[in-house]
Protein backbone atom coordinates (compact mmCIF):
# COMPACT_ATOMS: atom_id res chain seq x y z
CA UNK A 1 0.00 0.00 0.00
CA UNK A 2 2.79 2.40 0.79
CA UNK A 3 4.33 1.68 -2.40
CA UNK A 4 0.95 2.63 -4.49
CA UNK A 5 0.61 6.35 -2.73
CA UNK A 6 4.30 6.73 -4.19
CA UNK A 7 4.05 5.15 -7.73
CA UNK A 8 0.18 6.50 -8.70
CA UNK A 9 1.13 9.88 -8.16
CA UNK A 10 4.28 9.64 -9.70
CA UNK A 11 2.26 7.68 -12.64
CA UNK A 12 -0.07 10.46 -12.96
CA UNK A 13 2.54 13.04 -12.83
CA UNK A 14 4.77 11.48 -15.57
CA UNK A 15 2.33 9.46 -17.72
CA UNK A 16 -0.85 11.64 -17.76
CA UNK A 17 0.22 15.27 -17.02
CA UNK A 18 2.23 16.69 -20.22
CA UNK A 19 5.17 18.79 -19.51
CA UNK A 20 3.73 22.71 -20.44
CA UNK A 21 6.01 24.43 -22.96
CA UNK A 22 4.56 27.84 -21.89
CA UNK A 23 6.72 29.72 -24.94
CA UNK A 24 4.06 28.01 -26.93
CA UNK A 25 1.07 27.91 -24.79
CA UNK A 26 1.39 31.64 -24.26
CA UNK A 27 3.55 33.04 -26.93
CA UNK A 28 5.79 34.23 -24.55
CA UNK A 29 9.36 35.80 -24.73
CA UNK A 30 10.58 36.74 -21.20
CA UNK A 31 9.19 34.89 -18.25
CA UNK A 32 9.98 36.26 -14.21
CA UNK A 33 10.81 33.83 -11.30
CA UNK A 34 11.18 34.78 -8.13
CA UNK A 35 13.44 32.42 -5.92
CA UNK A 36 15.45 32.04 -8.61
CA UNK A 37 18.81 32.08 -7.42
CA UNK A 38 18.22 28.19 -5.60
CA UNK A 39 16.44 25.45 -5.07
CA UNK A 40 13.22 25.20 -6.71
CA UNK A 41 12.82 28.96 -8.92
CA UNK A 42 16.56 27.69 -10.14
CA UNK A 43 15.28 24.51 -11.33
CA UNK A 44 12.31 26.87 -12.64
CA UNK A 45 14.53 29.21 -14.20
CA UNK A 46 16.18 26.31 -16.51
CA UNK A 47 13.51 24.49 -17.58
CA UNK A 48 11.76 27.87 -18.87
CA UNK A 49 15.66 28.62 -20.48
CA UNK A 50 15.54 25.28 -22.05
CA UNK A 51 11.42 26.05 -23.41
CA UNK A 52 13.61 29.07 -25.11
CA UNK A 53 12.49 32.19 -22.81
CA UNK A 54 14.32 34.84 -21.31
CA UNK A 55 14.14 34.91 -17.75
CA UNK A 56 14.41 37.63 -15.21
CA UNK A 57 15.71 36.17 -12.20
CA UNK A 58 14.22 38.09 -8.87
CA UNK A 59 15.84 37.09 -5.46
CA UNK A 60 18.15 38.05 -2.62
CA UNK A 61 21.06 40.36 -3.15
CA UNK A 62 23.51 37.69 -1.55
CA UNK A 63 26.11 35.15 -2.97
CA UNK A 64 24.10 32.64 -4.97
CA UNK A 65 22.23 35.32 -7.51
CA UNK A 66 25.44 35.98 -9.51
CA UNK A 67 26.36 32.48 -9.23
CA UNK A 68 23.73 31.38 -10.41
CA UNK A 69 23.50 34.32 -12.94
CA UNK A 70 26.84 33.02 -14.51
CA UNK A 71 26.05 29.14 -14.10
CA UNK A 72 22.45 30.16 -16.64
CA UNK A 73 24.72 32.41 -19.23
CA UNK A 74 27.17 29.50 -19.40
CA UNK A 75 24.53 26.78 -19.82
CA UNK A 76 22.11 28.84 -21.43
CA UNK A 77 24.13 31.46 -24.19
CA UNK A 78 21.54 31.77 -26.49
CA UNK A 79 19.31 32.99 -23.42
CA UNK A 80 19.04 36.35 -21.55
CA UNK A 81 19.15 36.35 -18.00
CA UNK A 82 18.52 39.40 -16.06
CA UNK A 83 18.88 39.41 -12.50
CA UNK A 84 16.89 41.54 -10.02
CA UNK A 85 18.10 41.44 -6.66
CA UNK A 86 14.99 41.99 -4.17
CA UNK A 87 13.62 41.35 -0.76
CA UNK A 88 9.77 40.71 -1.50
CA UNK A 89 9.77 39.71 2.57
Amino acid sequence: LALLTYFVPLFIINVVLPVQNLKQKYNATWALVTGASTGIGLALVRRLASQGLNVVLVALDDQHLPAALSALKKEFPDRTFKAVPSDLG
